[in-house]
């Protein structure tokens, strides 16, 4: 049986506040390769933030909450996602596309 252990950030993180640069390096990679996967399947992962980022016991990411994912595989117009990670201009929508 595999236990896998997900933490939401290395506890080093916890006391140093920044990753060093090529640990920040890595782990963007490793998310661009989750994101790609999941492209290639036509699935959009509509709520990147760091909540959703967690780290298994080897040090590797795994993406966590797939509930604004969607299978797409043209163009979707759906607005969704957490307002405190959006930009200002996004979250003061007012019918049009932008303010």
């Amino acid at each position: 049986m595999l236990t896998l252990w997900l933490h939401p950030l290395p506890t080093n993180f916890s006391q140093e506040r920044r990753f060093p640069e090529s640990a920040a390096k890595f782990y963007a990679a490793e998310v661009a390769i989750a994101l790609q996967y999941l492209h290639s399947l036509d699935i959009v992962y509509r709520d990147l933030k760091p909540e959703n980022i967690l780290f298994n016991s080897d040090g590797h990411i795994k993406l966590a909450d797939f509930g604004f994912a969607k299978r797409c595989s043209t163009v979707t117009y759906t607005f969704c996602g957490t307002s405190e990670y959006m930009a200002p201009e996004v979250r003061s929508l007012n019918g049009t596309l932008w303010t």
